[in-house]
C-alpha cells in the first residue's frame, strides 16, 4: 500500500500561518505523519484515518497549532460505513436540519471551517446536528 501525502495549511497561536505536510496510509492500524517545520507529530495507534487524525490534532492543540483541514471543522464526523470503507477518509459535513449531508475528504486544506477540537465535534454531533433532526 501506498502512502498518501498531501499539504494542509496551518494557524499557530502566534498568528502565523503556514504549510503542514500531511503522509498518511491506509493500513491495519492506520499511520499518519504530520511534519510541521522541524517538527513530526505521528500516530499510528487507530483503526480509523479520522481517530488518527484527531489524536494528533490534541498534539498540535497543545503546541499552539490549528490545522486547517475539513477533518478539524465542528461540523465534520464520518459515520461507521465510511470509517470501514475508506478508513475513515470520507466523512460527512453535517448541516443542521439537513439529513443527506454532504461527503468531505478530511485531509482537504480549508481555512473557511469553524475549527473545533474532537470534543466540540462530538457535542455538534450528538447535541446539536441529530436533534436538529427530530
Amino acid at each position: 500500500m501506498t502512502a498518501k501525502i498531501v499539504k494542509i495549511p496551518y494557524i499557530a497561536s502566534n498568528s502565523s500561518n503556514g504549510i503542514a505536510i500531511v503522509k498518511y496510509l491506509k493500513s491495519q492500524p492506520v499511520e499518519i505523519e504530520i511534519s510541521i517545520n522541524d517538527k513530526q507529530y505521528v500516530n499510528n495507534d487507530c483503526n480509523d484515518l479520522y481517530e488518527s487524525l484527531r489524536r494528533i490534532r490534541n498534539q498540535l492543540e497543545q503546541d499552539g497549532i490549528k490545522l486547517m483541514c475539513n477533518g478539524a471543522a465542528r461540523n465534520v464526523r464520518p459515520s461507521a460505513m465510511q470509517r470501514d470503507m475508506s478508513a475513515g477518509e470520507l466523512a460527512y459535513w453535517l448541516v443542521e436540519g439537513q439529513k443527506k449531508p454532504s461527503v468531505v475528504n478530511i485531509f482537504e486544506g480549508n481555512m473557511d471551517i469553524d475549527y473545533a477540537s474532537g470534543e466540540e465535534q462530538e457535542v455538534f454531533y450528538k447535541e446539536i446536528w441529530k436533534k436538529s433532526l427530530i
